[in-house]
């Protein structure tokens, strides 16, 4: 008798409460083992997409993993899968969310998949009127050189934006004012002059409704442009004979006039090329057929109006030759989808063609706003093209050398032959940095 008093006091329950607690209770009958209350967000609550929401439950048994799954409406939209059950979880609303008022958080045991909480009402989300998305923190940036700052805005109206800069939470300066906000981008170029810091931030204003704003979520830092050599680095391995790429990156205030010799255990073996002009820190050299094998190498840049000084690490040049890209080779699908990466710069990819009409594909990384150094060999028998992921058609196909002066961004690189067969008798070989 006391069960069906139970019962019947719920379902009565059940008929008198407020519509928005239905399904909840209903899930109370299907699923009276329901263990875990969430305490927030609460019902009624209104969030900002791409922000941060802090997502707060009770915890009775903490030995197993659960998973935080959004609700709207019959779907389901993964928050977070197979985490401890803490208690606690900082939950970045995902960017690609719709607005909406109807939004509801479940959690689910992992191993079974057994809900075992949810909300007892619809909290809302709403697109942010103005939400800064570059740079968001953990960027490292250099005085002298440009960089996107991006934001997306949801304004009414005619709006524009000011943007300052901010350190230890204080304002700075001004980066630039009455910038249209409709454009959702500025690419600044940092001022030579300004102190370095680890603690900046960047913020963006509405200039019509002051209280609307954003700040970077974490702290970015500005520093001088360092003189090192990129290429090549530590351990790696140069064949006699071959043209490799030099690359450096410099300061501001030096000039472009540098000299390069090449040492062996310290002691200078030759120098490769003196008193000339490089913008942007490239040349090309081919390692001689006479040097003796060896791991000891290192080339020593410098640049001759400050008499400052860079030697790179330790690498090594020995005799042979690249076996048809069987050693430390790479074939992509010749379909773009399907392409190879991301690769990491400072390093030496290798592959070949297989025919005349082979396209390989590769994908790098370029973050923030940086110039790409890239080279590839084979004597300008080969092509290649960039092209920005989410764009259509390649931008252009370069040979040998080239520098690039590009956006942040995911690029696909296209490699193919420029002269028929003829390249096909040996691999290629390619390497890319970015300053």
């Amino acid at each position: 008798m006391r069960i069906i008093f139970i019962l019947s006091a719920a379902i009565l329950l059940l008929i008198s409460c407020k519509e928005q607690n239905k399904e909840y209770l209903e899930d109370l009958l299907i699923n009276p083992s329901l263990e875990s209350q969430i305490f927030a967000p609460a019902s009624g609550s209104a969030f900002y997409i791409g922000t941060y929401v802090n997502i707060r439950w009770s915890v009775n048994d903490d030995s197993y993993n659960i998973s935080l799954v959004l609700l709207k409406g019959s779907e389901k939209i993964t928050i977070a899968e197979n985490i401890p059950n803490s208690g606690n979880y900082l939950w970045n609303v995902n960017q690609s969310l719709v607005s909406g008022d109807d939004y509801k958080i479940a959690i689910y045991r992992t191993s079974d998949n057994k809900l075992i909480g949810k909300m007892d009402g619809p909290f809302s989300l709403q697109k942010h009127p103005l939400l800064l998305t570059q740079p968001n923190g953990g960027n490292t940036w250099y005085t002298g050189r440009t960089y996107d700052i991006k934001w997306d805005q949801n304004l009414t109206g005619s709006n524009n934006v000011n943007i300052e800069l901010w350190e230890n939470n204080s304002f700075h300066s001004t980066i630039v004012t009455n910038r249209a906000a409709t454009y959702e981008f500025y690419q600044w170029q940092i001022p030579k002059d300004l102190p370095q810091s680890l603690s900046y931030k960047i913020k963006v204003i509405s200039t019509s409704n002051p209280s609307v704003y954003d700040y970077s979520d974490d702290l970015i830092s500005i520093k001088t442009a360092e003189f090192k050599i990129q290429f090549p680095i530590n351990n790696v391995t140069l064949f006699k004979g071959y043209e490799y790429p030099i690359f450096w990156s410099k300061p501001d205030g030096y000039s472009n006039l540098f000299t390069i010799d090449l040492y062996k255990s310290g002691v200078k073996i030759s120098t490769l090329k003196s008193n000339f002009t490089s913008q942007y820190g490239a040349i090309t050299f081919t390692v001689g057929t006479t040097l003796a094998d060896g791991p000891d190498y290192s080339i020593r840049i410098t640049n001759n109006s400050t008499s400052a000084l860079i030697s790179s690490d330790n690498f090594s040049i020995t005799s042979g030759t690249y076996n048809n890209g069987n050693t430390n080779s790479y074939e992509p699908n010749n379909i773009q989808e399907n392409s190879y990466g991301p690769l990491l710069p400072n390093s030496i990819y290798t592959s070949y063609l297989n025919s005349s009409t082979d396209r390989d594909w590769f994908n790098i990384i370029v973050p923030d706003f940086n110039y790409l150094k890239f080279f590839i060999s084979n004597n300008g028998s080969m092509n290649f093209g960039f092209k920005f992921m989410l764009s259509t058609g390649l931008s252009s196909y370069y040979t040998d050398f080239n520098t690039f002066h590009l956006m942040g961004g995911n690029y696909k690189i296209e490699i193919s032959s420029s002269s028929g067969a003829a390249s096909l008798t040996v691999p290629y070989y390619f390497i890319y940095v970015y300053d």
